[in-house]
Parts: structure tokens; sequence; C-alpha cells
């Protein structure tokens, strides 16, 4: 079913969203960005909303969307997170609060803006979690994941992706594995800055148990050179070779997870072998 269809099925079920004073949807746009999922902007009433349509295939990326839930009502109690009003399980869509702001692009970030993202990730990482389900990252069995379906849908490939995972075997007990809840994702697109300077983090649906680590691995190739040094200094390193570790099990999830959905090719994976 395409995007146009889906919106429009979903815009119909307005009434199931339970929304005080709600009128049927107006100013619907689209948001830019997101690789996952697809994002609108809506007026329900008073009710400034964002639609969200999720990935049609969860299983495929290994998200569990009531664990993302979870998560995402959480953060919304402590302010870091915007709050899902209604979410379809069924038609694979949610509503949330629309949060005014800017999307971070990765030019406009300087030292205060960093500083700021260490801030919120530490205190994330911090977070007493234990009454919510949320399963721990185990890498091996998620590269292992991603890998499966390039076998598959690759064949030709298999010498390729056979050394592929001896390198996913080799990098896997060099980082040792975290309870800490973490985004996974932690991308400037990730991010939106509000006109206060408060910092909200969106779509928690890789997050998982893990190194505190991986989270600042994620973001740091994807800043300026200049500012590498900074949010390494904010990741609080306290072993090189963890640190190192943390960056290379970042770097192979991503890849594998760019070329399982298309995004890139699948060559590229040539890169994690040399």
């Amino acid at each position: 079913m395409n995007v146009n269809l889906r919106l429009h099925l979903a815009l119909d079920q307005w009434p199931l969203w339970g929304l005080p004073e709600g009128r049927a949807p107006s100013a619907i746009h689209r948001l830019p960005g997101g690789l996952t999922n697809d994002n609108f902007s809506l007026q329900c009433g008073p009710h400034h909303l964002v639609l969200r349509l999720n990935h049609t295939d969860d299983t495929r990326l290994n998200i569990l969307r009531p664990v993302e839930l979870g998560i995402q009502q959480f953060m919304a109690r402590i302010g870091l997170s915007p709050a899902v009003h209604y979410a379809s399980q069924t038609d694979g869509y949610w509503i949330r609060d629309f949060i005014e702001g800017d999307v971070l692009q990765t030019a406009e970030i300087n030292a205060d803006t960093l500083a700021g993202m260490a801030r919120v990730l530490h205190s994330v990482h911090h977070l007493d979690i234990h009454q919510l389900k949320i399963p721990p990252l185990d890498f091996a069995t998620k590269a292992g994941h991603y890998l499966a379906l390039l076998e598959q849908e690759h064949p030709q490939e298999k010498a390729l992706l056979g050394s592929v995972r001896q390198v996913v075997i080799a990098v896997n007990d060099a980082l040792p594995q975290g309870q800490s809840l973490c985004h996974m994702d932690p991308l400037p697109a990730n991010w939106i800055q509000q006109p206060s300077g408060l910092l909200s983090l969106l779509d928690w649906e890789y997050a998982a148990l893990a190194h505190p680590l991986l989270d600042f691995a994620a973001l740091y190739r994807k800043l300026p050179l200049h500012l590498q040094p900074l949010w390494k200094e904010a990741a609080h390193i306290d072993d090189e070779r963890h640190w190192t570790a943390a960056l290379r099990q970042a770097d192979l999830l991503e890849l594998l997870w760019l070329v399982a959905e298309g995004q890139t090719d699948i060559g590229r994976l040539q890169q994690i072998t040399e």
C-alpha cells in the first residue's frame, strides 16, 4: 500500500484518536527527513500533531513497536520526547504532539548544541527504566539478522558476506555489554531544538539496553571534524579500546542497515573487511 493511501486511511480514523475538541484533520503537510518512517504535520481542532506512518516491515528492520511505544511514553513523562496520543498496531501509525522547533542540521551544530546533546544522552543512560521491558542489544545477533537477509537476497555475494560475518564475530567481544538505555540512532535528524533551546529526542525504535558509548559513536562520524574531539570528550571515555570497538560496532550496524534497506550498494560492505 502506497504512502498516500496509508495516510488517507489513517486520517479518516481521527475520531478514534481521543482528542478533546478534536476535529477533522487539516493543514496537512509532509515533514522532511526520516529514512524509516514517513511523518506528516497536521491540525486537529486545537491540536497540532504529527502523524507518523511506521515502516511497513518491522520484522525486517528488527523493530519492536510495543517496546518503542513504552519508551516514547516514558520519555514524554520526563520531558525528553513528545507524547503519543494514539498508536494503531493494525494500520501502523502513531499520533503524537508536534514540537515547535527545528530539526538539527549537522552543518549548524556548534559546541553549545553538542554539549546539550551530550547532557541529554548522559541523562538517558542513567535513567531508572527497570519498569520497562527493554531487550538488551546483542550486537552479533542484530548484525546477523541483517546479514541473513542479505545472504538470502544476494546469494552471489556469499564470499563478501562471509567475510563480514568474520568481522562481526571479531568485533562482538571487544565492547562489554551494557545495561543503560541507549537510543542507538541519535543522529541530528532525530533531534528537535525548541526556541527555548530545549532539545527533544525522537524515534526510539532501535533503542536497547546497551553500552553508552554506542550512542556517542553513532553520532561521532556524522559531525564536522572540528567538533569530533569535543564530542569524544563529552563521551567520558575511560578506555580507548572500548571507544574503538563502539565506533566499529556502530559503523557495522549502520552500514548493514543501509544495505538491507536498499539505501546503499552492497559493494560498500567491502570496506568493512579491509
